[in-house]
């Protein structure tokens, strides 16, 4: 009986031996996009307290019961997952990013980065790899189709454009509508942000509602975008990255040129016309006849190089961590005369000197040279490249190009231009900002930062005397630009847990904000000899001295309160007292505040194990912010040259000043819900109410009073509108390949609720602004009627004197003198600004491919194509290429006939009226980048790299677009001779070793 028992023992020890004996597993831990091992990562055993974390390798070594047993790997940022050991003693793991990698902490403001998922105040993020490796200079550029309600529109095509930038319309009609944008927690200009390298940003986060943007005070009326750039992390091995671009840009579109007569065309119509003599016309047929040329592919030059290149150091030891790069950037404008080259080198360092303190410097250094083209229009007097005569060539008889000036022409050799005129803008640029943060007692977080912003711009500008049409004359001149922005903040913060579902974390501080710009500029003519044109050497009577000066304060106190219970219910609470020296001492402290909630509903009861809803939160916030965002010393009164007499310069008062000055006033009310469902569609949406008050605008004054206008607070502006985003995971698989299409969509409706002394509406002098209670700022212009059949004239309807904003279309109220109509400004009905503007594309990843795809759209976009003055105008322009619109059946010949053009015996056929007004909405391929990332296994075999990629990248690839001017995209209300967008073509790659 005992062998029995002892043989069934032997058995049941033998089959727990063969699967539950302990062993070890080991391996390594990588991400799966670049291949790096991640540090810290956390290995766990399935349903157990064991667990260890990788190494400074990606490495780790844990002991398991046996086969059945389950590891679970898990890191921030990163798709945790599981694996069965089964009877593998190594097991290497490739993680992949989250979906909501980019959301998981965020910096509010002041204090420490919070997790989104508790972030009460609305934030959108994007990744720092979403602006780079793109052929721009921008990182702005890159935000375009990715944030609801963030418009970012380029004026122009020069290469150092910094472009505009708004979020949630215009919110002032007198003050800057810019955001606020922090680096590292340091005010910048857009200027300084275009300087910045994008390669060094980590990610971008947009602010939008009141709970997240109010502790920002005065400074955040139009929201907030806040950069951080990259750093290392604490005992990470020590990695090199190198990337390099080369591309190609041209025109984005050749739409508008192309629609310009051919050379037969034009001297049929100069010869219907009767615009040149016959004898001259036929002289030009028989000499020019066979020419068709196309001058603006003379003017713009074509695959204009543009040329990227960075290389970064990043890595931490056990208390510190580090991040250090040097950037390249060069990109040839197409215009003559145009062109951006910048320097970058930036050091992050912070180091933990003990267990209660920790110290850190963010600096970054720039040097930028900008040129940009002087032209308004196309070669200044010669009038745009379009009318050029497409007979002529920049060539003679025998091919050989023209030095100079074409003959018989006001053309311009741009080789001869480039060659006798200097423009460059050179620009040292830093920003720095250190801290220091001691922890005295747990939880206890007193934080001290100090920063530093400093650009001093030099502008040498030169025309030789020998330039064709300085008539031997040159002139000469320099300019200086220096502002400097310091700020010193304070913080303390206290994390308290109470009763372990009750959180508090108060926040107290202080901030010191001071700036001074400084500018010196000198200039001299008259010059006689290229060699000698030092601006001492120039005549008195041909000099010319300027300078400049001014300063500014700004002083708070801010506090807030974060409160959450059992990671369901969150309430933030924000109040902030701001102090500007922009007002006089009897306005100068305002007061704003915020408060807002959430709801993680998801986290209820009821709904926790609702398997395929994954998030469901609310979030409602209101506050208050201001903006001074106006020229300095605007309480007071100017006093400067006024008048001669008895031969002396007298003194007198050329600006008043008005110290009744105030802030200007928001109130921001803010809803919304975030939706995820079955862990592939997320849907976030919020509405928002945007009241501005007390706006600071010129207000008009008699003339008796010695001045035009005042500055002044006045009037009330609403926005109201929805933003929207939704992604949707359409398909993925557990090796990190997706595909994810997305959505972005914005609808703004402005109102302007009140002008003052009671005016129901406003033309601001010599613009074609106009603002009317109750309606958005919308495009006033004269209103074309028709060409009257019967005697072939132009005809205007008449505006009501009383109220222009009331469209008159009365056939009866006409005129048709052309000296008239052009008094005759009513609304055209047509918003100033987009209200609907957006973004979608698609983001996949399919076993080393990657491709990310960006529309960017605005809709009900308007614009006034005031070229078609000069392109329309065939009695006007005579002698110029038109547009193919004139044919002979275009214009009025007899009674009866229905024209677009009036009579040849009316001289101006295109006016300045509706008949300019363009749809201007469009729809761009913003970016569209394709690449391929070597497998990791490749990688191993050169024992050097630990990843690559290869990339293709495009930028304004498409244009979609009614618009008949030139391009769509500039954020003006008129454009004429505009300097096109341009799309670029590059090859890339990066390396990390």
């Amino acid at each position: 009986m005992r062998i029995k028992w002892l043989l069934l023992i032997s058995i049941l020890l033998a089959g727990y031996a063969s699967h539950g004996q302990i062993r070890r597993v080991v391996g390594q831990v990588t991400d799966a996009t670049d291949g790096k091992p991640l540090v810290q990562l956390s290995v766990l055993l399935k349903g157990s307290t064991v667990g260890v974390v990788t190494d400074a390798d990606g490495r780790y070594s844990i002991e398991v019961p046996g086969s059945d047993a389950v590891l679970q790997f898990l890191y921030m940022g990163m798709e945790s997952q599981e694996v069965e050991v089964g009877e593998r003693n190594e097991i290497n793991i490739a993680m992949h990013p989250s979906t909501e990698a980019i959301e998981q902490v965020v910096v509010m403001g002041y204090g420490s980065g919070k997790k989104v998922s508790s972030t009460v105040g609305r934030v959108s993020s994007v990744a720092g790899k979403v602006v780079q490796a793109r052929p721009s200079a921008s990182a702005l550029d890159g935000l375009a189709s990715r944030i609801p309600g963030l418009s970012v529109l380029n004026y122009t095509g020069e290469p150092s454009e910094a472009g505009s930038i708004r979020l949630h319309g215009a919110g002032s009609l007198g003050a800057s509508s810019a955001p606020l944008i922090v680096v590292d927690g340091l005010p910048v200009s857009t200027e300084t942000l275009l300087s910045i390298n994008p390669q060094d940003f980590e990610r971008v986060d947009i602010l939008t509602d009141a709970s997240a943007t109010s502790i920002y005070g005065s400074r955040a009326a139009n929201g907030v975008i806040y950069v951080t750039t990259k750093q290392g992390q604490e005992g990470e091995k020590a990695s090199v990255m190198a990337r390099y671009s080369f591309g190609l840009s041209n025109l984005a579109s050749t739409r508008y040129y192309d629609q310009m007569q051919t050379t037969s065309e034009a001297f049929a119509m100069f010869e219907e016309l009767g615009t040149v003599p016959p004898a001259v016309l036929e002289n030009l047929r028989a000499k020019y006849g066979h020419n068709n040329y196309q001058w603006y592919k003379y003017y713009y030059q074509q695959n204009a190089p543009v040329h990227t290149a960075d290389i970064s150091l990043t890595g931490g030891t056990k208390a510190s961590r580090y991040y250090l790069s040097a950037g390249y950037f060069y990109s040839k404008g197409l215009r003559p005369l145009s062109g951006y080259q910048r320097y970058n080198l930036r050091a992050n360092y912070s180091s933990r000197v003990s267990r209660y303190v920790r110290t850190g410097l963010n600096l970054g250094l720039t040097y930028d040279a900008a040129q940009v083209n002087p032209d308004d229009p196309f070669f200044s007097a010669s009038g745009p490249a379009m009318l050029y005569p497409s007979w002529r060539t920049p060539y003679d008889e025998n091919g050989k190009e023209y030095p100079k000036q074409i003959p018989d022409t006001e053309i311009i050799n741009p080789k001869h231009r480039a060659s006798h005129v200097f423009n460059t803008t050179h620009t040292a640029g830093l920003t720095s900002l250190a801290f220091v943060q001691v922890e005295p007692v747990q939880r206890l977080i007193f934080r001290s930062q100090g920063g530093l912003q400093y650009s001093s711009s030099l502008h040498p500008d030169k025309t030789l005397p020998t330039y064709v049409e300085a008539a031997g004359y040159g002139s000469a001149g320099e300019s200086n630009a220096t502002s400097v922005l310091m700020i010193n903040s304070n913080t303390l913060e206290y994390k308290l847990d109470l009763f372990d579902n009750h959180h508090l974390t108060p926040l107290i501080g202080q901030e010191y904000t001071y700036s001074f710009a400084k500018g010196f500029s000198a200039q001299g003519s008259g010059f006689r000899d290229e060699r000698l044109m030092l601006l001492g050497q120039s005549a008195p009577a041909n000099r010319r001295i300027n300078s400049s000066w001014n300063e500014g304060y700004f002083f708070s106190l801010f506090g807030r309160l974060e409160y959450s219970f059992q990671d369901r219910y969150y309430l933030d609470l924000s109040v902030r007292d701001d102090a500007s020296s922009k007002f006089t001492r009897r306005y100068r402290n305002a007061i704003f505040y915020s408060i807002g909630a959430m709801w993680r509903a998801k986290n209820e009861a009821f709904l926790r194990n609702v398997d395929w809803l994954d998030e469901l939160t609310l979030k409602s916030s209101v506050g208050t912010s201001g903006n001074s965002s106006i020229a300095a010393y605007q309480t007071h009164e100017y006093v400067g040259p006024s008048g001669i007499y008895q031969g002396k310069r007298g003194r007198g008062i050329v600006e008043p000043g008005n110290p009744n000055l105030q802030w200007e006033k928001q109130t921001l009310f803010t809803v919304g819900a975030s939706l995820w469902v079955f862990r592939r569609v997320k849907l976030d949406v919020s509405f928002y109410r945007r009241h501005t008050s007390s706006m600071l605008m010129k207000v008009p004054r008699p003339l008796t009073s010695g001045f035009a206008s005042i500055q002044g607070n006045t009037g009330r502006l609403n926005n109201t509108g929805i933003d929207l985003r939704l992604e949707v995971t359409a398909w993925q698989d557990s090796k990190g390949n997706f595909v994810t299409p997305y959505l972005v969509f914005n609808y703004n409706r402005q109102e302007v609720e009140k002008l003052f002394d009671g005016r129901k509406f406003w033309r601001v002098p010599g613009t074609n602004t106009f603002y009317a209670v109750g309606r958005p700022v919308e495009i006033y212009y004269p209103r074309f009627y028709r060409i009257n059949p019967d005697n072939g004239k132009a005809e205007w309807y008449l505006a009501n004197p009383d109220d222009p904003s009331e469209p008159q279309m009365d056939p009866n109220r006409i005129t048709d003198d052309a000296t008239l109509y052009t008094s005759q400004y009513q609304t055209l009905g047509k918003p100033r600004y987009a209200p609907y503007i957006g973004g979608f594309g698609l983001n996949l990843s399919l076993w080393g491919v990657y491709l990310d795809a960006d529309f960017n759209f605005q809709l009900g976009k308007w614009m006034i194509s005031a070229d078609k003055y000069s392109t329309e105008n065939p009695l006007i322009n005579r002698g110029k290429n038109q547009s193919k619109k004139i044919t002979p059946d275009s214009y009025w010949k007899r009674p009866g006939d229905r024209a677009t053009y009036p009579s040849k015996n009316e001289p101006l056929w295109m006016g300045y009226d509706s008949r300019m007004l363009s749809d201007a909405s469009f729809c761009r391929l913003k970016n569209l980048t394709v690449g391929y990332l070597f497998p990791k296994s490749w990688m191993q075999k050169t024992r050097v790299l630990e990843s690559a990629k290869i990339y293709l990248a495009f930028r304004n690839l498409l244009t979609f677009t009614k618009f008949d001017g030139v391009d769509p995209e500039p954020d003006v209300m008129l454009t004429t001779d505009v300097n096109p967008a341009t799309k670029q073509y590059s090859i890339g790659f990066e390396i990390n070793f």
